[in-house]
Protein backbone atom coordinates (compact mmCIF):
# COMPACT_ATOMS: atom_id res chain seq x y z
CA UNK A 1 0.00 0.00 0.00
CA UNK A 2 1.24 3.46 -0.80
CA UNK A 3 1.75 5.63 2.28
CA UNK A 4 -0.19 8.28 0.37
CA UNK A 5 -3.40 6.27 0.31
CA UNK A 6 -5.99 5.18 2.84
CA UNK A 7 -7.04 1.83 1.44
CA UNK A 8 -10.27 0.17 2.61
CA UNK A 9 -10.41 -3.46 1.55
CA UNK A 10 -13.45 -5.74 1.15
CA UNK A 11 -15.42 -6.01 4.42
CA UNK A 12 -16.22 -9.41 5.92
CA UNK A 13 -19.80 -9.95 7.15
CA UNK A 14 -20.75 -12.79 9.50
CA UNK A 15 -23.47 -13.84 11.96
CA UNK A 16 -22.41 -14.85 15.48
CA UNK A 17 -24.73 -15.54 18.38
CA UNK A 18 -27.59 -13.64 16.76
CA UNK A 19 -25.51 -10.52 16.05
CA UNK A 20 -24.22 -9.34 12.69
CA UNK A 21 -20.48 -8.57 12.60
CA UNK A 22 -18.82 -6.40 9.95
CA UNK A 23 -15.04 -6.28 9.84
CA UNK A 24 -13.46 -3.68 7.53
CA UNK A 25 -9.78 -4.29 6.76
CA UNK A 26 -7.56 -1.25 6.16
CA UNK A 27 -4.29 -1.96 4.36
CA UNK A 28 -1.27 -1.50 6.59
CA UNK A 29 -3.15 -0.83 9.83
CA UNK A 30 -5.79 -2.16 12.21
CA UNK A 31 -9.27 -2.38 10.77
CA UNK A 32 -12.70 -1.26 11.98
CA UNK A 33 -15.39 -3.46 13.47
CA UNK A 34 -19.14 -3.10 13.84
CA UNK A 35 -21.59 -5.38 15.63
CA UNK A 36 -25.36 -5.05 15.21
CA UNK A 37 -28.08 -6.50 17.41
CA UNK A 38 -31.82 -6.26 16.80
CA UNK A 39 -31.90 -6.65 13.01
CA UNK A 40 -32.20 -10.05 11.32
CA UNK A 41 -32.07 -9.09 7.62
CA UNK A 42 -28.50 -7.92 7.04
CA UNK A 43 -27.77 -9.07 3.49
CA UNK A 44 -25.48 -6.38 2.08
CA UNK A 45 -24.90 -5.58 -1.57
CA UNK A 46 -21.32 -4.70 -2.55
CA UNK A 47 -22.41 -1.10 -3.10
CA UNK A 48 -23.91 -0.81 0.39
CA UNK A 49 -20.57 -1.90 1.85
CA UNK A 50 -18.75 0.57 -0.40
CA UNK A 51 -21.04 3.36 0.80
CA UNK A 52 -20.21 2.46 4.39
CA UNK A 53 -16.46 2.62 3.80
CA UNK A 54 -16.53 5.90 1.86
CA UNK A 55 -18.53 7.55 4.63
CA UNK A 56 -16.05 6.31 7.23
CA UNK A 57 -12.99 7.18 5.19
CA UNK A 58 -13.50 10.56 3.51
CA UNK A 59 -12.85 12.87 6.47
CA UNK A 60 -9.79 10.92 7.76
CA UNK A 61 -8.37 10.92 4.22
CA UNK A 62 -8.83 14.69 3.95
CA UNK A 63 -7.39 15.22 7.42
CA UNK A 64 -4.24 13.25 6.56
CA UNK A 65 -3.96 14.30 2.89
CA UNK A 66 -4.15 10.76 1.50
CA UNK A 67 -6.00 9.34 -1.47
CA UNK A 68 -9.06 7.32 -0.46
CA UNK A 69 -9.11 3.87 -2.06
CA UNK A 70 -12.18 1.63 -1.74
CA UNK A 71 -12.26 -1.92 -3.10
CA UNK A 72 -16.08 -2.07 -3.19
CA UNK A 73 -18.31 -0.05 -5.59
CA UNK A 74 -19.97 3.13 -4.28
CA UNK A 75 -23.35 4.70 -5.06
CA UNK A 76 -23.02 7.33 -7.84
CA UNK A 77 -25.11 9.68 -5.70
CA UNK A 78 -22.67 9.40 -2.80
CA UNK A 79 -19.62 9.73 -5.06
CA UNK A 80 -21.03 12.99 -6.44
CA UNK A 81 -21.87 14.22 -2.94
CA UNK A 82 -18.31 13.49 -1.79
CA UNK A 83 -17.08 16.25 -4.12
CA UNK A 84 -19.52 18.71 -2.56
CA UNK A 85 -18.55 17.60 0.94
CA UNK A 86 -14.89 18.14 0.18
CA UNK A 87 -15.62 21.67 -1.01
CA UNK A 88 -17.54 22.47 2.18
CA UNK A 89 -14.97 20.95 4.52
CA UNK A 90 -12.02 22.68 2.84
CA UNK A 91 -13.73 26.04 3.31
CA UNK A 92 -14.41 25.27 6.95
CA UNK A 93 -11.07 23.68 7.84
CA UNK A 94 -8.07 25.03 5.94
CA UNK A 95 -5.81 22.15 7.03
CA UNK A 96 -8.01 19.65 5.17
CA UNK A 97 -6.78 18.54 1.74
CA UNK A 98 -8.71 17.79 -1.42
CA UNK A 99 -8.15 14.08 -2.04
CA UNK A 100 -8.71 11.67 -4.87
CA UNK A 101 -11.28 8.90 -4.45
CA UNK A 102 -10.42 5.63 -6.18
CA UNK A 103 -13.73 3.75 -6.27
CA UNK A 104 -15.86 2.48 -9.11
CA UNK A 105 -19.55 3.48 -9.37
CA UNK A 106 -21.97 0.86 -8.10
CA UNK A 107 -25.67 0.10 -8.45
CA UNK A 108 -28.32 1.21 -6.00
CA UNK A 109 -31.29 -0.98 -5.07
CA UNK A 110 -34.27 -1.14 -7.38
CA UNK A 111 -37.03 1.21 -6.22
CA UNK A 112 -39.41 -1.69 -5.50
CA UNK A 113 -36.87 -3.21 -3.09
CA UNK A 114 -35.74 0.11 -1.64
CA UNK A 115 -39.28 1.11 -0.72
CA UNK A 116 -39.99 -2.08 1.23
CA UNK A 117 -37.57 -1.26 4.07
CA UNK A 118 -38.31 0.66 7.25
CA UNK A 119 -37.21 3.90 8.91
CA UNK A 120 -35.26 4.46 12.11
CA UNK A 121 -34.04 7.31 14.30
CA UNK A 122 -30.91 7.64 16.39
CA UNK A 123 -31.80 7.51 20.07
CA UNK A 124 -29.61 8.71 22.93
CA UNK A 125 -32.31 9.73 25.37
CA UNK A 126 -31.32 13.38 24.92
CA UNK A 127 -33.54 16.30 23.98
CA UNK A 128 -32.50 16.41 20.31
CA UNK A 129 -33.23 12.74 19.64
CA UNK A 130 -36.51 12.78 21.57
CA UNK A 131 -37.70 15.81 19.62
CA UNK A 132 -36.84 14.12 16.31
CA UNK A 133 -38.60 10.89 17.33
CA UNK A 134 -41.73 12.80 18.34
CA UNK A 135 -41.72 14.64 15.01
CA UNK A 136 -41.49 11.51 12.80
CA UNK A 137 -42.91 8.83 15.11
CA UNK A 138 -45.52 7.63 12.58
CA UNK A 139 -42.76 6.71 10.09
CA UNK A 140 -40.49 4.84 12.47
CA UNK A 141 -39.98 1.11 12.82
CA UNK A 142 -37.02 1.18 15.22
CA UNK A 143 -34.63 3.29 17.30
CA UNK A 144 -30.84 3.09 17.03
CA UNK A 145 -28.25 3.43 19.77
CA UNK A 146 -24.49 3.24 19.15
CA UNK A 147 -21.94 2.05 21.72
CA UNK A 148 -18.45 3.38 21.01
CA UNK A 149 -19.30 6.93 20.00
CA UNK A 150 -19.96 8.87 23.21
CA UNK A 151 -19.65 5.80 25.43
CA UNK A 152 -16.27 4.02 25.03
CA UNK A 153 -16.74 0.69 23.29
CA UNK A 154 -15.03 -1.20 26.15
CA UNK A 155 -16.97 0.45 29.01
CA UNK A 156 -19.42 -2.38 29.63
CA UNK A 157 -20.71 -1.09 32.95
CA UNK A 158 -21.74 2.27 31.56
CA UNK A 159 -23.16 0.60 28.45
CA UNK A 160 -25.32 -1.63 30.64
CA UNK A 161 -26.66 1.34 32.60
CA UNK A 162 -27.47 3.27 29.44
CA UNK A 163 -29.07 0.21 27.82
CA UNK A 164 -31.39 -0.25 30.78
CA UNK A 165 -32.44 3.42 30.72
CA UNK A 166 -32.96 3.54 26.95
CA UNK A 167 -34.84 0.23 26.89
CA UNK A 168 -37.34 1.64 29.37
CA UNK A 169 -37.74 4.84 27.33
CA UNK A 170 -38.10 2.88 24.08
CA UNK A 171 -40.80 0.71 25.65
CA UNK A 172 -42.77 3.86 26.49
CA UNK A 173 -42.34 5.09 22.91
CA UNK A 174 -43.40 1.68 21.62
CA UNK A 175 -40.43 0.89 19.36
CA UNK A 176 -37.63 -1.70 19.46
CA UNK A 177 -33.99 -0.64 19.85
CA UNK A 178 -31.27 -1.63 17.37
CA UNK A 179 -27.91 -1.64 19.15
CA UNK A 180 -24.61 -1.06 17.34
CA UNK A 181 -21.14 -1.54 18.83
CA UNK A 182 -18.01 -0.21 17.08
CA UNK A 183 -14.34 0.59 17.61
CA UNK A 184 -14.48 3.36 14.97
CA UNK A 185 -12.91 5.94 17.27
CA UNK A 186 -9.84 3.73 17.72
CA UNK A 187 -9.29 4.44 14.00
CA UNK A 188 -10.23 8.13 13.84
CA UNK A 189 -8.95 9.57 17.13
CA UNK A 190 -5.22 8.82 16.51
CA UNK A 191 -5.49 10.65 13.16
CA UNK A 192 -6.55 13.83 15.02
CA UNK A 193 -10.00 13.61 13.46
CA UNK A 194 -11.83 15.37 16.27
CA UNK A 195 -15.10 13.71 17.14
CA UNK A 196 -17.35 16.71 17.73
CA UNK A 197 -15.60 19.23 15.51
CA UNK A 198 -15.11 16.99 12.46
CA UNK A 199 -16.55 13.52 12.51
CA UNK A 200 -19.70 12.59 14.40
CA UNK A 201 -22.07 13.46 11.53
CA UNK A 202 -20.16 11.23 9.11
CA UNK A 203 -20.03 8.48 11.75
CA UNK A 204 -23.81 8.60 12.15
CA UNK A 205 -24.10 8.54 8.36
CA UNK A 206 -21.93 5.42 8.32
CA UNK A 207 -24.31 3.71 10.76
CA UNK A 208 -27.15 4.69 8.43
CA UNK A 209 -25.38 2.81 5.62
CA UNK A 210 -24.72 -0.05 8.02
CA UNK A 211 -28.49 -0.39 8.43
CA UNK A 212 -29.31 0.01 4.73
CA UNK A 213 -30.24 -3.66 4.13
CA UNK A 214 -33.25 -3.18 6.44
CA UNK A 215 -33.83 0.62 6.51
CA UNK A 216 -34.40 3.13 3.72
CA UNK A 217 -34.29 6.23 5.96
CA UNK A 218 -32.49 7.04 9.21
CA UNK A 219 -33.18 10.27 11.12
CA UNK A 220 -30.72 12.13 13.34
CA UNK A 221 -31.40 15.08 15.58
CA UNK A 222 -30.13 18.55 14.66
CA UNK A 223 -27.05 19.77 16.53
CA UNK A 224 -27.74 23.52 16.62
CA UNK A 225 -30.59 25.92 15.77
CA UNK A 226 -30.24 27.75 12.45
CA UNK A 227 -29.28 31.06 14.04
CA UNK A 228 -26.35 29.41 15.85
CA UNK A 229 -24.90 27.28 13.06
CA UNK A 230 -21.11 27.06 12.88
CA UNK A 231 -18.75 24.61 11.10
CA UNK A 232 -19.24 21.37 12.99
CA UNK A 233 -19.16 17.60 12.59
CA UNK A 234 -22.93 17.46 12.18
CA UNK A 235 -24.49 20.27 10.15
CA UNK A 236 -27.60 20.97 8.10
CA UNK A 237 -25.39 21.55 5.03
CA UNK A 238 -23.61 18.21 5.25
CA UNK A 239 -25.77 15.63 7.05
CA UNK A 240 -28.04 14.78 4.09
CA UNK A 241 -25.07 14.62 1.71
CA UNK A 242 -24.02 11.34 3.33
CA UNK A 243 -27.11 9.72 1.75
CA UNK A 244 -26.92 7.26 -1.13
CA UNK A 245 -29.45 5.96 -3.60
CA UNK A 246 -30.21 3.20 -1.04
CA UNK A 247 -30.63 5.10 2.22
CA UNK A 248 -31.29 8.68 3.32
Amino acid sequence: MSQNSLHFQVPAVSRRGGDTHIEIPIAGQAGIEFRIRGVTDMSFTPTQLGNLTLTIGLIPAMRTGRELRIDQPVSPKLLDAALTLQGIYRRWWRDFSKVGIAARPGSDLESSVAGSRGSAAFFSGGVDSLYTIRDVRAELNSLVFVHGFDIPADDRHKAQRVRKRLSAAAEEIGLPVVEVWTNLRAFSDPLEVYWGHHYFGAALGAVGHLLSPSHRRVYLGGSEPYEQLVPWGGHVLTDELWSSGDVE
